[in-house]
């Protein structure tokens, strides 16, 4: 249970949640005490102190105050920070997903903008319709991205003591966070894109989920367990060039700004590093998204083999003989507008929660 200063505050903090929940205490203490020891490990890292308290009773309602008013903040601000993201960026994301499966198979299929098929969008199935698959939306966010930045700053730290640093240590982190984070938050996300693009579907073959969990036991019901997976692969190419794009180009944006601009660390900085790392993200990650969301919105086969997409490659291949090359970047201007928002937000909530347990660290 000795604590150092040379740890990290996030370091610190995993610890602490770890020795809460903890089942193993030492003899010394009382069973009734086992709580009371993770909470006083929080309360060792406010104070700085390096010994332990011997008397629990008299500090255990500062103590356990204490932790869960920091626990519950935290909470609240990752929560909050979700919520607005999904809600503003949701139709943006929504209409992107329907110009990405629009003209599929068909190069001469007439190409509709951002406008124009929000517009038909609002006409056909009511302004309502902009927020289908809000749910799903919300549970890929809790998955996803709270998986892909928790792995990123243990890995990365990881690789640090390890010796090892450069923008390859970066990129590594950064991939392999993002892979972690595609797979927990896929099935949430086969949901978000089939609730999406049902509009498009005839009405016969509409799902018609009525939200994420519906939609997660229909499909298990429906198409099986692993259909939960389909075009898991894509997503992790897709998350892993997303998160590089992300977090390797946001560092590398914060030093390249601070060393050639005017620029201090601060708001003005994070928001301009996070519109650079979302340019990039969106660019390279493009490509990946249109196939996963061709595969992940596929219909079951009526026999084995006569699914349209076989895979990753045998996607990105049609996609390029039947609707040419830039086919692949369908949808990349709501794919910017929605990565724009939802980076600013990340990045700038990351950086002051960073510093807030920074803060409680010291």
């Amino acid at each position: 249970l000795e604590i150092t200063r040379k740890e990290s505050s996030f370091s610190l903090f995993i610890r602490s949640i770890t020795i809460l929940y903890s089942k193993r205490t030492s003899n010394d203490f009382n069973a009734k005490f086992k709580c009371l020891l993770g909470v006083e490990v929080v309360k060792r890292i406010v104070l700085s102190s390096n010994s332990y308290w011997e008397d629990y009773q008299d500090v255990q309602l500062q103590s356990v105050n204490l932790f869960f008013s920091f626990f519950a903040f935290s909470l609240f601000l990752i929560q909050f920070c979700l919520l607005i993201e999904c809600k503003v960026t949701h139709p943006i994301d929504l209409i992107k997903v329907r110009m990405q499966i629009e003209g599929e198979g068909n190069a001469s299929a007439k190409k509709s903008g951002m406008l124009q098929t929000g517009s038909h969008v609002v006409k056909s199935e009511g302004v309502a319709s902009l927020y289908k698959g809000l749910s799903a939306s919300l549970l890929r966010q809790a998955t996803y991205t709270t998986v892909r930045f928790g792995l990123y700053l243990q890995i990365k730290d990881y690789l640090v003591k390890s010796g090892y640093s450069g923008i390859g240590m970066t990129v590594l982190s950064s991939m392999l966070a993002g892979a972690g984070g595609a797979i927990a938050g896929s099935p949430a996300d086969v949901v978000l894109v089939r609730m999406q693009a049902d509009g498009k579907l005839p009405v016969e073959q509409r799902r018609g989920y009525k939200n994420a969990i519906d939609g997660l036991i229909k499909i298990v019901k429906n198409e099986g367990a692993m259909a939960l997976t389909r075009g898991c692969i894509p997503n992790v190419y897709r998350a892993m060039l997303m998160t590089t794009g992300q977090l390797a180009s946001y560092d590398l944006s914060k030093s390249f700004l601070l060393k050639h601009t005017s620029l201090k660390d601060g708001f003005y900085l994070h928001v301009s590093a996070s519109l650079m790392a979302a340019f990039v993200a969106s660019v390279i990650t493009n490509p990946a998204d249109v196939i996963k969301t061709r595969i992940m919105n596929q219909q079951k086969a009526s026999q084995p083999g006569q699914v349209v997409y076989k895979s990753s490659i045998d996607c990105a291949l049609k996609i390029i003989q039947k609707e040419g090359p830039l086919g692949l970047w369908k949808g990349f201007v709501p794919f910017f507008m929605r990565l724009g928002p939802q980076t600013i937000l990340t990045f700038v909530f990351f950086e002051q929660y960073s510093k807030f347990w920074d803060y409680v660290a010291k």
